[in-house]
């Protein structure tokens, strides 16, 4: 049902979002309700108050200061929070407006300070590669040349530095190292993802079915989760449940929005839509890593609204597009 209501929402937005004034309204919508949202975790944060469908609820008292919102947990929240700042960077960007840089200045602060009041490992890490492709794509040609070569070294010299510990994870994920009465997170994510492989496998390729990857990882799982059965990786649950072919698939609609949108970056001259280029851009980037955080993605329709937005904006400059607008 989910499924069915994404592409539904992929498809009207393609069809009847056609001229620049209402993508422009929807990522003022956009913004507007990260504003909400925020505030709503502000409010979370120092009254330690939340809402009934929040799980902060029924955890100790020393962590009812991590916000939640509207989501039943921090991490779908700081997952929103973490692909939502580059609408705030690129409305802070190409506003003609003072004030509204001033807010939107304000605003990126402070969900910059949720993400990590909610030690959501992998939004900010989602958020870090964000901004560093950030960086890198809109940086002149010698600069991304010396990006490319330090981020060479650094990341030679960490793999030397911390050798063992990715001897260590290789180990993991061979079957080996992990001591089924003392795991930690990391540990079962490795099972998890193991028992993935092993569904696909056994599937000869087509998955276990739509949302079927928690029945059988509670029925059929291969390697000890701890009693957890949400794969808590979007990637792979995609994987496990609906196979290979269809997770190329959503790999290759993820990596031709992606190139489209900074290729028509790159070619814009119209502040308005490099505005919303931008923050679909590197939105969609920063989600790529950070969806690893949520237990599950499927029912976080901001990553339905995400994709819908970014196909249909792409429609528009194919067809629609124009030059020359000021923004206020």
């Amino acid at each position: 049902m989910v499924l069915f209501i994404g592409i539904m929402l992929v498809t009207l937005v393609t069809i009847y979002f056609t001229n620049r004034l209402q993508y422009l309204n929807l990522f003022y919508i956009w913004i507007f309700m990260l504003a909400v949202l925020v505030s709503i975790g502000l409010w979370n944060h120092f009254t330690k108050q939340h809402l009934a469908i929040s799980t902060i609820n029924t955890q100790a008292e020393y962590v009812q200061g991590i916000p939640t919102a509207v989501f039943v947990n921090q991490n779908d929240y700081a997952t929103l929070l973490a692909i939502s700042s580059f609408f705030f960077i690129s409305l802070i960007k190409y506003s003609k407006n003072q004030l509204v840089k001033l807010v939107g200045l304000l605003f990126l602060g402070l969900s910059l300070y949720l993400i990590f009041v909610t030690s959501s490992r992998g939004s900010i890490l989602g958020l870090s590669i964000g901004i560093l492709a950030y960086i890198f794509l809109l940086s002149k040609p010698v600069v991304k040349k010396w990006m490319l070569i330090s981020g060479g070294v650094l990341i030679s010299f960490i793999m030397l530095l911390f050798s063992e510990k990715f001897q260590s994870i290789a180990q993991k994920f061979s079957g080996e190292g992990i001591n089924p009465s003392n795991m930690g997170s990391n540990d079962v994510r490795v099972n998890l993802t193991k028992n993935a492989f092993y569904f696909i496998a056994e599937t000869f390729g087509f998955g276990v079915g739509a949302g079927n990857s928690q029945y059988y990882l509670q029925h059929y799982s291969q390697y000890f989760t701890r009693d957890i059965f949400v794969m808590h990786n979007w990637w792979l649950e995609i994987f496990s449940n609906f196979g290979l072919i269809i997770f190329v698939g959503y790999v290759l609609l993820f990596s031709t929005l992606i190139t489209s949108l900074y290729r028509f970056l790159k070619k814009s001259t119209d502040d308005s839509e490099k505005m919303i280029t931008e923050g679909l851009l590197f939105a969609l980037i920063t989600f790529v890593p950070a969806s690893i955080s949520p237990s599950s993605v499927s029912n976080l329709f901001y990553h339905w609204v995400l994709i819908a937005v970014s196909v249909g904006f792409l429609n528009y400059t194919r067809k629609y597009s124009s030059v020359h607008s000021r923004i206020y």
